[in-house]
């Protein structure tokens, strides 16, 4: 929801932006998080929340939105991970060049192999394990699940029931909304797959190369 200082990612029926709304959201985010997200909701409604990624918020005035946060010591903080990172940069590498970032179709897509820069998947591999540390750290005092991509994929509904009994609301069946943008093995999907994987041998992040 914070990804864009210029507009509210509701990116959820019902809701929508009004000037007003943004003004709110630009000048007073804790505000906004109080009237307009964490608000009085009809009795049905059991749980509300919303996904905010490490990087958001640490800009143009939105940084309060981490303090408060944290210290809402009631809410419970679901934090999803990935065993593999390497897929997860490739995927990032992958949308910026189709400018396509979400599959709805659940149709496969076959797209050409791309290659890596080295020092690009080190930087990533070693900064997402740092947000991964500093934010696990940082809501420690909260009730926190860890769900990993990759049981999502393996088990959607198992993982989605333990998410709501997490959340404390009654099981009903779910289907995601998106799908994987792709299904090729890495060795395929990356030019210099092999390069790359030799260069990670003896490292702590070999594992990733599982091709």
């Amino acid at each position: 929801m914070f990804g864009n200082y210029g507009a509210i990612g509701w990116h959820f029926p019902g809701y929508r932006q009004t000037k007003s709304m943004l003004w709110l959201f630009q000048t007073d985010p804790v505000r906004f998080l109080e009237t307009k997200v964490f608000k009085r909701f009809p009795a049905h409604i059991s749980a509300v929340g919303f996904k905010i990624f490490y990087y958001h918020a640490h800009n143009d005035g939105l940084e309060p939105v981490w303090t408060y946060l944290r210290n809402q010591k009631h809410l419970r903080i679901i934090h999803i991970k990935r065993e593999n990172i390497l897929k997860t940069h490739l995927s990032r590498k992958r949308a910026v060049i189709t400018d396509v970032w979400f599959n709805v179709s659940g149709e496969p897509e076959d797209n050409a192999p791309i290659s890596l820069d080295y020092e690009e998947c080190l930087e990533d591999f070693v900064k997402t394990r740092e947000w991964e540390n500093k934010y696990d750290t940082f809501f420690q005092s909260h009730d926190k699940l860890d769900v990993l991509y990759e049981h999502l994929s393996r088990d959607y509904q198992s993982e989605m029931k333990r998410v709501q009994d997490f959340l404390g609301v009654d099981y009903e069946f779910v289907k995601p909304s998106t799908y994987k943008q792709s299904r090729q093995p890495l060795s395929r999907a990356i030019s210099n797959y092999f390069e790359l994987k030799e260069r990670f041998t003896g490292t702590p992040w070999e594992e990733f190369f599982e091709d």
